[in-house]
């Protein structure tokens, strides 16, 4: 859809509201705003009072595209939950291991980063911790 060129004969005309002009010698563009409120950019300004809006048909397409629903099977509605269940149990041990490494050195919890991988198995892992300690806290841990 994006990468495909609108045919602005069939696209609807809409009355131009205003025209600016925008860069520099060499590279003026203008800028035609429609009444539907989209912007038509063109290398010299129109002679008429009305456009052809390839927004407008853009918005037509992506509004057709969204009206279609997707139906899933129930096979993947399993498998979806099995790895939200999953997602959701590695990020709450990461959770736990940030609220002990925070409870333990005494910061707080925003000062812990706990960062997961993916093992070959495909289950997510805490791989490191990092830690942002302010000078005070340092200092504190130091003495």
């Amino acid at each position: 859809m994006a990468g495909k060129p609108v045919n602005l004969k069939a696209a609807p005309r809409q009355p131009v509201v205003e025209i600016n002009r925008t860069g520099s010698w060499g590279r003026v563009e203008y800028h035609h705003l429609l009444e539907c409120g989209h912007t038509e950019i063109r290398k010299r300004a129109a002679g008429s009072t009305t456009l052809s809006c390839s927004g407008c048909v853009l918005a037509a397409q992506h509004e057709a595209q969204q009206s279609r629903e997707v139906v899933l099977p129930d096979a993947a509605d399993d498998l979806l939950d099995r790895i939200g269940s999953e997602m959701a149990a590695s990020e709450r041990t990461a959770a736990q291991v940030r609220a002990g490494l925070s409870a333990r050195l005494g910061v707080p919890p925003e000062a812990v980063d706990v960062a997961t991988d993916v093992d070959d198995e495909g289950r997510m892992r805490v791989s490191y911790a990092v830690i942002l300690l302010s000078v005070d806290e340092i200092a504190r841990l130091i003495r």
